[in-house]
C-alpha cells in the first residue's frame, strides 16, 4: 500500500488586531480643556459633559468649585431664590457630578409658596440618582404665602398629601417644619375627608425623621407627625406651641427609644401627662428636657397641691438626665422627683416667668434646693427680668443670703433688653461667689468699666461668654 502523503498543516491567518478608538478628549492637556470650557456656553458646556466623563469632570471642578465650595453653595434650596439660597432648578447641575464628586452631607428645602408635587419634580430626580446610604440629610421648611387663600379644600388636601408622599418617599428627609402662624388656618381645611369618611391628607410616615415638632395643628396632621415619630429614629422632639390653650397632643402615644431632647413650648399639658411620658421605659435616655418660659400645667394653678408635683413610678428614673429648664413654678412640682430619680443632673435653668410680677420668692426656694445638690455646676437665671424686690427676697431675707458655692457656671438663657450686669454686679457675685464663667447674650454698654468692677468684686470669674466671644479676665 502506498504511503499517504501527509498533508501539510494550513496556516491560520488572524486578522489584525486593532486598538479601540479612542476619544479625542482623552489625550487633551488641562490647559487645552479649559480653553474649551471658556468658549461654551452653560448648556452646551453640560451637554459636552454628558458623553466624556473626564471633561465632566472637569468642567464641573471648574464650575462647582472645591468639594467644600459646591457643598456649601448647593446645601440650601428656596423658590424664592432670596440671598444665599438657589432656585430648585439649580438641582440639574447637581445632577451631572453625581458620578464624580463627593455627596453633599446636608441640604435644607424652603418651599414658600406652593406646594404642589411639581415644585419637587428637580430634588425628586436628583435625590433617585444617588444611593440611599449616600444621600443627604434634608430638612424642610415651609413658609407658604398664598396655599391658604384657595377655597377648594379637597383639591388643597390631596395636593398636600401628594406633597408630603413623596418626601417620604425619598427616604433622606431628618426635619418637617412648620411655622407657628399657620396654626389656625390649618385645622380649617387639612382634615377634609373624603368620600369614605377618612382624612385626605394621610401620607405614610416618615422612617428617617431625627427631630420633628409636634404643634396642635390639624388633627391628621398631629396623627402623622406622630405616626412618623415612632417609625424614625428621633432624638429631639419637641411639642407644643407658645400660646396658652388646651393642647390636643396625644404624647402618651409617642414610645421614642433614641430620644435625648425634649422640649415643651407651651400649651395646657396636665402633671399626668408629663409624669407618663416620663415614666416610658423607652424614654430613660433622655439627657435634657426643657419647658418654655410660658408653659404651664393644668394642675398648676395651686403648687402645693399634692396633684401639682410630678411623679416618677418606682425605679423608673432618668440616669441620663443632665440639664433641665422651666419656671420656677414648674420646677418647684418638679424637686422631689428630680433629686430621687436624675442622680447625674448638672444643670438647671430657671426661666422668666411671663405672668408673674415677682420672681424672687420661686427663685429662692429653687436656688436653695440646687444648693444642696453637689453635681450641679451649671445654673441659669433670668437676671434681666430681677428686680430690687426680688434680690432683696435673695440676699435680704430673715433666713440669709443664698449662697451656691459650687456653681462655677452662671447664664442668662433668656435674650436680654437690658443687660443684668453691671447695676446687679454685686447680688450677683454675693449669690454665685465660685462662678468662674459668665454667659450673657451681648456685650453690655460700658464693657471695659464692667470688667475692672468684676475683677474687683468677683475675684473667682475669669471668663466672659458672649455667643462665641469669649473674653478673658486673668
Amino acid at each position: 500500500m502506498a504511503a499517504q502523503k501527509k498533508k501539510r498543516p494550513t496556516r491560520r491567518v488572524h486578522p489584525e488586531w486593532t486598538k479601540p478608538a479612542s476619544s479625542p478628549f482623552v489625550d487633551l492637556p488641562n490647559e487645552i480643556l479649559a480653553m474649551v470650557v471658556q468658549t461654551l456656553s452653560k448648556k452646551g458646556l453640560f451637554a459636552i459633559a454628558r458623553t466624556c466623563r473626564r471633561l465632566n469632570s472637569f468642567a464641573t471642578s471648574l464650575w462647582l468649585g472645591s468639594p467644600r465650595q459646591y457643598q456649601k453653595l448647593y446645601s440650601k434650596f428656596d423658590e424664592r431664590d432670596a440671598g444665599t439660597s438657589l432656585p430648585f432648578a439649580c438641582f440639574q447641575d447637581l445632577r451631572l457630578c453625581v458620578v464624580n464628586k463627593p455627596f453633599i452631607p446636608s441640604m435644607t428645602l424652603v418651599f414658600s409658596t406652593k406646594y404642589h408635587y411639581a415644585s419637587l419634580g428637580d430634588f425628586i430626580r436628583y435625590i433617585t440618582t444617588i444611593p440611599i446610604p449616600q444621600r443627604p440629610v434634608v430638612h424642610i421648611k415651609l413658609g407658604f404665602f398664598q396655599m391658604w387663600q384657595s377655597l377648594l379644600r379637597s383639591a388643597d388636601a390631596n395636593a398636600f398629601n401628594i406633597f408630603c408622599t413623596q418626601l417620604v418617599k425619598s427616604e433622606c428627609v431628618a426635619s418637617f417644619e412648620i411655622p407657628y402662624q399657620h396654626l389656625s388656618e390649618m385645622q380649617q381645611w387639612l382634615d377634609t375627608k373624603g368620600p369614605n369618611s377618612k382624612p385626605l391628607f394621610r401620607p405614610p410616615a416618615f422612617t428617617t425623621l431625627t427631630e420633628v415638632h409636634i404643634a396642635p395643628f390639624s388633627n391628621a396632621l398631629i396623627d402623622w407627625f406622630v405616626r412618623s415619630a415612632n417609625a424614625s429614629p428621633i432624638k429631639k422632639l419637641s411639642v407644643g406651641a407658645p400660646c396658652q390653650r388646651r393642647c390636643a397632643i396625644p404624647i402618651r402615644r409617642l414610645h421614642l427609644p433614641q430620644l435625648r431632647h425634649l422640649t415643651i413650648l407651651g400649651g395646657l399639658f396636665t402633671v399626668s401627662e408629663i409624669s407618663s411620658f416620663l415614666s416610658d421605659a423607652a424614654h430613660s435616655s433622655l439627657e435634657s428636657v426643657s419647658f418654655g418660659s410660658v408653659s404651664q400645667l393644668l394642675s398648676e394653678i395651686d403648687t402645693r397641691s399634692e396633684e401639682a408635683f410630678l411623679r416618677l413610678p418606682p425605679n423608673k428614673g432618668l440616669p441620663n438626665l443632665t440639664t433641665v429648664a422651666a419656671n420656677s413654678g414648674l420646677l418647684l412640682s418638679f424637686l422631689t422627683v428630680l433629686e430621687e430619680a436624675c442622680p447625674n443632673l448638672e444643670r438647671m435653668d430657671v426661666l422668666s416667668a411671663g405672668w408673674k410680677e415677682e420672681l424672687g420668692e420661686g427663685c429662692r426656694e429653687v436656688l436653695s434646693w440646687i444648693s444642696r445638690q453637689p453635681a450641679v455646676h451649671c445654673v441659669g437665671l433670668p437676671m434681666q427680668d430681677f428686680r430690687n424686690k426680688d434680690w432683696e427676697c435673695l440676699i435680704a431675707d430673715r433666713d440669709g443670703t443664698v449662697v451656691l458655692p459650687r456653681v462655677v457656671r452662671l447664664a442668662c438663657p433668656c435674650v436680654l433688653y437690658a443687660l443684668p450686669f453691671q447695676s446687679d454686679l454685686a447680688n450677683v457675685s454675693a449669690v454665685f461667689p465660685g462662678v468662674v464663667e459668665y454667659e450673657l447674650p451681648r456685650k453690655p454698654a460700658l464693657f471695659q468699666d464692667v470688667v475692672e468692677e468684676a475683677k474687683m468684686v468677683w475675684p473667682a470669674l475669669k471668663r466672659l461668654v458672649f455667643y462665641d466671644e469669649i473674653h478673658s479676665l486673668e
